[in-house]
Formats: structure tokens, C-alpha cells, sequence
């Protein structure tokens, strides 16, 4: 899932991507869930998916292993209601300011 999209000093666009996984997240693990109506949204199986909040990865967007949902057409799979989305921000941030967000930065 992209959090954020960032254009560097060099013209290059980034984004930063955020796992989703089915894994139940274990207490205190900082993971959201995705409720069922917007995992249909989406496009995603019927099996219960969390957002992980505690790890990104930086990625160029001309990243090979970045896919369009259709290719050709659509690079986005929907969007995520408000609140789910200031749900996942805040608990982002939080991890930002105890330092505590694990971030890897993947080359192509």
C-alpha cells in the first residue's frame, strides 16, 4: 500500500510502500485492520488483511516490482475511507516520532 509519495531533489519520485498482510498482528504490533467492506473495495480476497504500520519500504516508482492494478489503465486499486486512512497515518506517526518505524530503502 503507498503512504506517501515523494519527488527528491534529483526529479526522482519515490514512494514509500506499507505492507499488508493477512497475519494476525500480535498484540501491540501497531497493525490496522481493513475491514471487510473495504477489502472488497479494493479488490483484495475475503481473508481478513491488516495494514503493518511499524515497517516501510522507500522504492523508486519506476521500480520494476511496482505493478498498475490493470496495467495500461489503472495504478490504483481504490482509495481508503478517511477515517481508515487517519487511523494508519497517526499510528505511522507515532512510530516516526518514538523512532521506531523500520524503513528500508530497496533498490531496483
Amino acid at each position: 500500500m503507498v503512504a506517501a509519495i515523494v519527488q527528491n531533489a534529483d526529479g526522482k519520485t519515490e514512494v514509500l510502500l506499507v505492507p499488508v498482510t493477512h497475519s494476525s498482528p500480535e498484540a501491540q504490533s501497531g497493525a490496522v485492520l481493513i475491514p471487510a467492506a473495504v477489502s472488497r473495495h479494493l479488490g483484495l480476497d475475503d481473508l481478513q488483511s491488516y495494514v503493518v504500520t511499524t515497517e516501510a519500504n522507500a522504492v523508486s516508482w519506476d521500480d520494476a516490482g511496482i505493478i498498475p492494478a490493470r496495467p495500461g489503465k489503472n495504478w490504483a486499486y481504490g482509495h481508503l475511507p478517511k477515517g481508515l486512512y487517519e487511523d494508519i497515518r497517526s499510528a505511522m506517526m507515532e512510530r516516526l516520532r518514538q523512532r521506531t518505524l523500520k524503513t528500508a530503502k530497496r533498490e531496483s
